[in-house]
């Protein structure tokens, strides 16, 4: 088996893949159908295109927006960020991958392991009350399907 990593939309492979991932890609481009497209292309027929994003429709970034409203801008402007320039929720990934001709075939919701959250606090014990309000926006993300995280596997269409 062999892994190539590198840049989707400048590198020259100059060869087709079994599989493409993207993982926390999607959301940088300034063109995402550029994007789709191109992962299409660096596709074989019928491969494997696994795509992982934050999932715009998630418990905490309903809680971030929300945060926002009352002041506590911190949340909403770490998660917005200015380096993201395009949102997902499930629905509307769905939909381009599959206006792109892929074919879904697994929608996974998750998080990230709560150890990996990058939690800005002054002090252990607010990291403590912070990472136990993220881990439990987590749980109840996870028991709703409100996920801060989505990975979507599909089927490249195109022959």
């Amino acid at each position: 088996m062999e892994f190539i990593q590198g840049d989707a939309l400048v590198a020259n492979f100059n060869r087709q893949f079994d599989c493409v991932i993207s993982l926390a890609a999607i959301e940088h481009p300034t063109d995402f159908h550029v994007f789709v497209k191109r992962l299409s292309e660096l596709c074989k027929p019928l491969g494997f295109i696994i795509i992982m994003t934050d999932n715009e429709g998630s418990l905490v970034h309903d809680m971030a927006r929300a945060l926002y409203q009352i002041g506590w801008k911190m949340p909403f402007e770490r998660i917005y960020s200015k380096h993201h320039l395009n949102h997902f929720n499930v629905p509307s990934l769905k939909h381009l991958l599959q206006m792109h001709g892929l074919l879904i075939k697994k929608v996974r919701c998750h998080n990230m392991p709560l150890r990996a959250v990058d939690i800005p606090a002054s002090s252990p014990t607010a990291d403590m009350i912070l990472r136990s309000m993220v881990g439990m926006l987590f749980f109840i993300g996870f028991l709703t399907k409100k996920t801060l995280l989505q990975t979507i596997v599909c089927r490249n269409g195109s022959v």
